[in-house]
């Protein structure tokens, strides 16, 4: 009987560490990041593409 007692509450902790870290996942979000331009490209425009890349993979969202 104790150690049914002890079971319980560890288990509903996982299940609440688990469901938590589903809801978390579905929460993240896609980036579209559109640099094509037509004429004139500003140079600042590659740099600007790595740095959001690396803002995703801190953060993680996809780009």
């Amino acid at each position: 009987m104790k150690l049914k007692n002890a079971i319980i509450p560890f288990l509903a902790l996982f299940l609440t560490v688990i469901s938590s870290a589903e809801s978390f996942s579905q929460n993240q979000f896609k980036a579209l990041v559109f640099s094509k331009t037509k004429g004139f490209r500003h140079q600042s425009i590659p740099d600007g593409v790595v740095a959001l890349k690396k803002l995703a993979r801190d953060n993680v969202f996809q780009i």
